[in-house]
């Protein structure tokens, strides 16, 4: 169905292009919340951390930028010219790239908790990372290829690459997660077994009973035993102290 001036309906193209950028300003604005909130809250983590921080945040908002610049050339520069609407604007192309930078950012990071949550293991570390690699790379390739093209009909000739892409995206996020779901029980396991080891020994070498006081003879040699100190619940409770009979 097409409009009254002519046009064709945009609802279905250009009108979720637009819908999409608008979710998208969205998600950035909360993102850059996000981003205030660390650097007030954790100011003292370590430094390359803050700049994977700000490095996700500066290209978010590239991202951001091309995509609105994109919507700005297709409905209102070029508003009233149908023939245009097939053509690939390169900034959508540009986005990719980006898309790309901020995933790869994004998963590397996340590989890298798994690969301590799992005490360095390299099989589900790299069984994460392949995927993650598959994904830049194969994303790349699309970027390389796509950008020298003029109209949108051109991107068919790629389309199993466009499904591929989508298909390792999802084992890697699938894969992501089941990993590291294994992987922090087994990091928790450990936790608490060496959490209580030592309180175990703490309570063996505070708590147990000492002999003292003078020893008597014959069979009703008794000893005295020092009180035992209960460890307080919390760090603001001080330690009672009980006497055995």
């Amino acid at each position: 169905m097409s409009s009254g001036t002519g046009l064709p309906a945009l609802d279905n193209t250009m009108g979720a292009l637009f819908l999409g950028v608008i979710f998208a300003m969205g998600l950035w604005g909360a993102g850059t919340v996000q981003m205030y909130y660390y650097y007030d809250t954790y100011g003292k983590d370590e430094l390359w951390i803050k700049m994977v921080v700000f490095s996700v945040w500066i290209f978010d908002t590239v991202h951001q930028g091309l995509i609105t610049h994109s919507c700005y050339i297709y409905l209102i520069t070029e508003y009233g010219n149908p023939l245009f609407l097939a053509t690939l604007e390169k900034t959508l192309m540009i986005m990719v790239f980006f898309t790309a930078c901020i995933c790869f950012i994004v998963q590397t990071f996340f590989t890298m908790r798994i690969w301590r949550l799992s005490h360095k293991s390299v099989y589900l570390t790299g069984a994460v990372y392949i995927f993650v690699l598959t994904q830049l790379v194969s994303t790349l390739v699309y970027f390389g290829t796509a950008i020298h093209f003029k109209l949108f009909a051109e991107l068919l000739a790629i389309k199993n690459l466009t499904r591929s892409i989508n298909v390792v995206n999802a084992i890697a996020d699938a894969v992501g997660i089941q990993v590291g779901g294994a992987a922090r029980p087994r990091a928790s396991a450990h936790w608490l077994r060496a959490r209580a080891a030592r309180s175990r020994a703490h309570r063996l070498g505070s708590a147990s009973p000492r002999l003292t006081g003078p020893r008597l003879a014959g069979p009703r040699s008794r000893f005295t035993r020092a009180p035992l100190a209960h460890h307080p619940r919390s760090l603001s409770e001080p330690p009672r102290f009980t006497v055995p009979r």
